[in-house]
């Protein structure tokens, strides 16, 4: 390995070359011995798939033969899931060189529409930082269902909740407190297609002040829900 300095002198940058450094008898050659490349690289012995259209899984069942030095034991599979539509992606991981395991697309928020067609390839890093990769063309000539998944965009859901409407049940010009409590009433009407939502999350503020009070409401809301709850108002 061969070293040569930039520097910065009197607000310029300066190059010294190695052969400068070699000859001020600056130690400008290093020599690295590390483990030799074996010349040899992984092999996918076994890979096949199937699908469930009804949840939108895919099953997975891989064998992979580890010929290379440079790829450790405790290795990650990286199984890359890709739109062949647009070039969206992401990735499920594995910790074994073989294995059967399941990915059910739903539970990715990555997945959306640009997925109806999809495909898959395999990528391992080794210690060098580099890949070694199996191509989508070779898994789906390995594959007896060569990879056909015919993903069914109505099983996820795409759409979060939307709040239809929210206000205050018989709104008042002011709210007295000197003398007792007073509860406020709020109304709120939010629809959800599939998963619906537990958690409401709301802010309060008075007019003129930089701090409030975060309220949470907690419920299973499906479909479409609506309700009313009070925020009390304590006396002075």
């Amino acid at each position: 390995m061969f070293i040569y300095l930039q520097a910065t002198i009197q607000g310029q940058s300066v190059m010294i070359p190695n052969v400068q450094l070699q000859e001020s008898g600056f130690p400008s050659f290093i020599q690295i011995i590390g483990p030799e490349d074996n010349g040899l690289v992984p092999s996918i012995t076994q890979f096949s798939t199937s699908f469930n259209s009804q949840t939108n899984t895919i099953s997975i069942q891989y064998e992979i033969e580890n010929y290379s030095n440079f790829i450790p034991v405790n290795t990650t599979v990286q199984f890359i899931i890709y739109s062949r539509l647009s070039q969206n992606q992401f990735t499920v991981e594995q910790y074994s060189l073989s294995g059967s395991f399941d990915i059910n697309l739903c539970d990715y928020k990555q997945f959306d529409y640009t997925y109806e067609r999809l495909g898959i390839y395999i990528s391992i890093p080794n210690t060098l930082n580099n890949f070694y990769q199996f191509p989508y063309v070779m898994l789906v000539e390995m594959d007896p269902n060569q990879l056909n998944f015919t993903t069914n965009t109505n099983t996820c859901d795409f759409a979060s909740p939307r709040l239809v409407d929210a206000g205050i049940i018989d709104l008042q010009e002011y709210y007295d407190c000197t003398q007792n409590d007073n509860n406020i009433t709020i109304y709120y009407d939010i629809t959800d297609n599939l998963s619906g939502f537990q958690t409401l999350n709301g802010y309060i503020r008075l007019t003129g002040m930089f701090s409030g009070s975060t309220w949470v409401l907690f419920s299973t809301i499906y479909i479409r829900y609506s309700r009313p709850f009070q925020w009390k108002f304590e006396k002075w």
